[in-house]
């Protein structure tokens, strides 16, 4: 849900390169391998390092993955396909 949740309020992420979470990562945020220290420090570096315009530019990407892919009626379509398909 963090994830998600992170798109929604558009936030630049840093997630960990597992599971379906990478999938929430594109041109908005970094993915790091999990436990490896030395990628997070390198992705925290390279945020503060990111100025104001590609920040938002980031921010904005995540809103778009948010409403393109995980907002309640593209899951809804989504379902219905699905749900067709079975019937």
């Amino acid at each position: 849900m963090f994830g998600l949740e992170a798109l929604y309020t558009k936030n630049l992420v840093i997630f960990t390169n597992t599971g379906g979470i990478k999938d929430m990562v594109t041109n908005n945020g970094f993915l790091v391998d999990v436990q490896n220290i030395e990628q997070l420090s390198y992705a925290i570096e390279r945020v503060v390092e990111l100025d104001l315009i590609q920040r938002e530019e980031m921010k904005n990407n995540s809103s778009f993955i948010y409403n393109s892919r995980y907002k309640s009626n593209v899951i809804k379509s989504k379902f219905m396909q699905i749900l067709k398909m079975v019937k």
